[in-house]
């Protein structure tokens, strides 16, 4: 174990070489400076909500913080769910195996308690050493790609499929084709879809709502002769367009759609096929 290189008025902090790269450990998390960005971050602050505001700033590629006992409405972890919002691996260091505050400690003897999906994507398992964990969360974050703002996942009949995990990320260079949004499918998706001239989309349908407004900005699409559906929020994750592609379940189809061939309870993948077929017999 290295010595620690500096003691801060928040306490120790020092680097420790892997085979990776290099992990920054220090007793606050609040010590990051805009030096420490993009680290691997293992800290002895607490995993709340509050930790996560405080380091997010400075976007640790992966990061362990403290559970501190874990406490009231799981409020000693409640970061991690944070930190995954942020596309960012992340766990906690069980009490009982390291003293909070003491980033040293964590690194000799923690041991893992909670994790958030990507930490558990990476391999990261509770029990695992603290180490153990950093070094596949690491290795995780190096091995992949950073996911864009909008994904070309696939070409189908000559026509793009574009996803993205919010319709604010499409502008007019992504009208061709068909889009693929994580966004609810209310007036305001609409009216963006309109604006920059999109040809066919599908929408995460926000379980309809009051008034159906989940869906309301594709019926408006319908309207402008625009084929477009919702797939239903049980089935993929609203947020996450790559969960549409891999998993949604259509829910709702609009009247240009419903001619050209899609029904509820199809696969996003069939309805995409589906509207791309259709934009290539446009096409010619």
């Amino acid at each position: 174990m290295g010595e620690f290189d500096h003691v801060t008025a928040l306490g120790a902090r020092f680097e420790l070489a892997r085979d990776w790269g290099s992990v920054l450990v220090m007793d606050s998390g609040s010590s990051l400076t805009e030096a420490d960005r993009g680290c691997f971050l293992i800290a002895g602050s607490h995993g709340s909500a509050m930790a996560a505001r405080l380091t997010l700033p400075f976007t640790p590629r992966a990061a362990i913080f403290h559970d501190a006992g874990i406490g009231k409405n799981d409020c000693g972890v409640a970061g991690l769910l944070v930190y995954e919002a942020f596309g960012i691996p992340a766990c906690t260091t069980d009490a009982a195996t390291a003293r909070i505050g003491d980033g040293q400690d964590a690194v000799q003897n923690g041991r893992i308690s909670r994790l958030n999906r990507l930490a558990g994507a990476a391999g990261v398992t509770p029990g695992m050493s603290v180490m153990d964990a950093m070094d596949r969360m690491a290795r995780s974050v190096s091995a992949a790609t950073a996911r864009a703002p909008v994904t070309r996942i696939a070409t189908l009949h000559g026509q793009p499929i574009w996803l993205a995990d919010t319709v604010s990320f499409l502008d007019a260079a992504h009208a061709a084709g068909v889009a693929i949004v994580a966004s609810h499918g209310a007036a305001v998706t609409g009216a963006h879809l309109l604006g920059i001239g999109s040809r066919a989309a599908l929408a995460n349908d926000a379980g309809g709502g009051r008034e159906d407004a989940g869906r309301l900005g594709l019926r408006r699409l319908g309207e402008a002769g625009i084929p477009a559906a919702s797939y239903s929020h049980l089935s993929a994750e609203i947020g996450n367009a790559h969960d549409a592609w891999e998993h949604g379940l259509l829910s709702w189809v609009n009247d240009p759609a419903r001619t050209l061939g899609l029904t509820e309870g199809q696969t996003v993948q069939q309805a995409a096929a589906c509207l791309a077929r259709h934009l290539e017999t446009r096409d010619v």
